[in-house]
């Protein structure tokens, strides 16, 4: 069950002075967004708001943060924050609406092509290439936090309420009792049970499980069990693509077990590597569906 089926949405309702709300956009363990009217400019926005009534201040916090370092990675594959107001001493994170849909809604069950992967692979990698070319560790890449936009494709990244310079020491907050739908995408890392310093490379574990789970339609490690799910980032090693789904070229099965690797040094140094190497998949990839075109068909023997 995803976190939107868990939560029944009847129980919350919002207003909020000059702005006209219509429905939900998305929810999570830790926030509401809701699509919204701004009555001030006629423009459709997003509200961002913390889902719990009395929030603490940690929770608060992380409202501003999101804020400011959404504003501080500012690109075109960026979700904005258009401005930060204040309801009743809570913050709400206004957002700009660019027609998106979470990939998480879009592709429920993983995708149907092999093009719509490396489509929806290469604008992710472009987003994150933005946030890491500010030295900014994401930390919370999963399928909610990546929007696309129905008309254009284009791909953008959101949510920054957990993100880090990555030249500062970060503190681990990842526990066993997080929804598993936040477990399954974080790193051996992040676990806390590794004495590593978290950096850039963090983010490709996670773009890794995404990365299988859209090109497979499942999750490397599944459990309700938190503390499994742990375990298995730390210790198990997850099924190659290729072997779920047999048509898959071996090079997009690399790709992605290399991105899922344990040790963190043994995932690609950069962003540019993993785009690279996805570039040349998916020449590889046209190179042979051409030819298999363009190979003539067999004669049928009249004997």
């Amino acid at each position: 069950m995803t976190l939107e089926r868990a939560f029944d949405s009847s129980r919350m309702e919002f207003q909020l002075h000059g702005f006209k709300t219509f429905g939900f956009f998305s929810v999570d363990h830790q926030f509401l967004i809701y699509k919204s009217l701004d009555q001030r400019s006629g423009k459709r926005v997003l509200l961002k708001l913390l889902r719990q009534k009395k929030p603490t201040i940690k929770s608060i916090q992380k409202i501003y943060h999101d804020f400011r370092i959404s504003n501080f990675v500012k690109g075109p594959r960026i979700q904005n924050s258009l401005e930060l107001i204040r309801h009743e001493d809570v913050p709400i994170l206004v957002i700009e609406d660019c027609n998106s849909v979470p990939l998480s809604r879009l592709f429920p069950n993983g995708v149907n092509s092999i093009e719509k992967f490396f489509e929806i692979a290469m604008g992710i990698s472009l987003a994150l290439k933005e946030i890491h070319e500010k030295k900014i560790l994401h930390q919370a890449l999963r399928p909610d936090n990546i929007w696309v936009q129905t008309k254009t494709g284009i791909v953008k990244i959101t949510d920054f309420s957990s993100a880090t310079f990555s030249d500062k020491e970060t503190s681990i907050s990842i526990t066993p009792d997080l929804p598993v739908e936040i477990l399954s995408y974080i790193s051996p890392e992040l676990t806390g049970k590794l004495s590593r310093i978290l950096n850039l490379r963090t983010d490709f574990y996670s773009l890794g499980v995404i990365f299988y789970q859209m090109i497979t339609g499942i999750l490397p490690f599944t459990s309700k069990n938190g503390n499994e799910i742990l375990h298995a980032h730390l210790a198990r090693k997850p099924i190659p693509v290729h072997i779920i789904r047999k048509e898959l070229p071996i090079a997009i099965s690399l790709v992605i077990s290399k991105l899922l690797k344990k040790d963190p040094d043994k995932r690609y140094a950069s962003i540019d590597g993993l785009i690279y190497d996805l570039k040349l998949c998916l020449q590889d990839f046209q190179k042979k569906k051409s030819a298999q075109r363009s190979f003539p068909a067999p004669k049928t023997s009249r004997n």
